[in-house]
């Protein structure tokens, strides 16, 4: 029998209760800061539900929100979602002009990418910690030809992990330092562009804002061969699509190590 169910995609606006469109007329931006944030448990709320129906979603999150609540940002990611941009500070972009919209997008994915970086950077620090621990415990443990096998077999199973997680680190960095002519780089990808269809929606207002509109894998090649021509957007693809990856590697690989040198720990203590 054929499976009928739906595969549907879900988003979430992470924004908290005073920045809806609804209230701009009436909630001064400038007074923000002295509002009472609910962002913090009414996400933790939905992370909680989506994990209960183990369900993925697509978190678009305010860079201002990012910004002041890092460790949300975190949660989101561990919890295995994705994270996207909505903008800095809650602005439509028809309601922008060009240099005003570049300098909204550009705070929001610098304050979101910064997030992202240390938190590779933790999972690499982590990586390391245990990677090195296991090597000097095999050290122990092995002599003779087993401790010249274990200097390779060794330092290359302990290394991976390492390696996976600052190849990410490296990939968001250059990202986030990218991110400035990021907008620029999209004109003119829109611009050239000769695989085009019409689709380029406003999120909050459903106007169209464009007309052009690629899978990722073709984005993915045209942009290898433009990386001069658009480092930014080279640069961000090439985060997107890579370090998910390197993050999962780096994960994985730091539980096996940290395994192998338990085990390894467990035999010698017995020995």
């Amino acid at each position: 029998m054929n499976d009928t169910r739906l595969t549907n995609a879900l988003t979430i606006d992470v924004e908290d209760y005073f920045q809806v469109s609804a209230f701009a007329p009436y909630i001064d931006r400038a007074g923000w800061d002295q509002r009472e944030c609910r962002i913090e448990r009414n996400v933790q709320r939905i992370l909680e539900l989506l994990e209960q129906h183990q369900a993925r979603a697509t978190f678009f999150t305010l860079g201002w929100i990012a910004e002041r609540y890092p460790e949300l940002v975190r949660r989101i990611v561990l919890h295995g979602h994705e994270l996207a941009s909505h903008g800095h500070g809650h602005q439509r972009a028809s309601d922008l002009d060009r240099p005003a919209f570049s300098d909204d997008i550009t705070r929001a994915l610098t304050a979101s990418l910064f997030r992202v970086q240390n938190l590779v950077k933790a999972v690499a620090v982590f990586a390391g910690v245990v990677g090195v621990a296991t090597f000097l415990t095999g050290l122990q443990v092995f002599d003779g030809d087993g401790r010249t096998l274990w200097l390779t077999i060794g330092l290359v199973l302990c290394a991976i992990p390492v390696g996976a997680a600052f190849i990410g680190w490296w990939m968001v960095r250059g990202a986030r330092a990218a991110a400035p002519a990021l907008v620029d780089n999209v004109h003119s990808l829109l611009r050239s562009s000769r695989q085009q269809a019409a689709v380029l929606i406003d999120h909050d207002s459903g106007q169209a804002l464009g007309v052009s509109a690629k899978s990722l894998s073709g984005l993915r090649i045209e942009l290898v061969a433009r990386r001069k021509e658009l480092p930014a957007l080279f640069a961000g693809v090439r985060a997107l699509t890579s370090v998910p990856g390197l993050a999962a590697v780096a994960v994985v690989g730091t539980v096996l190590v940290g395994l192998t040198g338990t085990v390894l720990m467990i035999g010698w203590l017995i020995d």
